[in-house]
């Protein structure tokens, strides 16, 4: 706090002294080595002050610079994320279709030979059947007619057996 309040009192005295040095240089009067001095350093201090001004206008316009680049390449990273954003989105949706596409098309096919296992499977099962039912229809009509051959056989025994018997009978 002093030396804020300080430097610009300093100042001030500076130039109110400088200007009476001025004041008797112009009326042609001697000036004192420390007169000499005093505007040696009056001098230089406005040469620092030109100076810090211009440092200072140097170091806005980098800081100017600076934020106006690192605000450029900060829209240029965000458009950049976005742009990779949007593009990896579109390819996950591109893999995600072709994969659902892909099972799609599985499932039909693997339907389909589902399909046509259980039809076959089923025309399988009716040909056996069917072939069972013949084989077993034509096993009862070789027993019918076994067992017909085989009840007409022995009615017939029966029939000359009684025969036998009466005609023994009778004699």
């Amino acid at each position: 706090m002093t030396e804020v309040v300080t430097v610009p009192i300093l100042e001030e005295v500076l130039k109110q002294i400088s200007e009476r040095i001025v004041k008797k240089l112009t009326e042609g009067k001697k000036l004192t080595d420390t007169e000499v001095i005093i505007l040696l350093l009056d001098q230089m201090n406005k040469r620092i002050e030109a100076m810090n001004e211009s440092l200072n206008k140097r170091i806005d316009d980098t800081k100017n610079t600076l934020d106006k680049r690192i605000d450029d390449a900060k829209d240029t990273l965000s458009k950049n994320i976005e742009n990779m954003k949007s593009a990896l989105d579109k390819r996950i949706d591109e893999v995600r279709d072709t994969l659902s596409k892909s099972i799609e098309d599985t499932k039909s096919v693997l339907d389909k030979r589902i399909d046509d296992v259980r039809d076959t499977l089923n025309k399988n099962i009716e040909d056996t059947k069917n072939t069972l039912d013949k084989r077993i229809d034509d096993a009862k009509d070789a027993l019918s007619k076994s067992i017909e051959d085989a009840k007409n056989t022995l009615d017939k025994r029966i029939c000359l057996l009684y025969t036998s018997d009466a005609a023994d009978e009778r004699s």
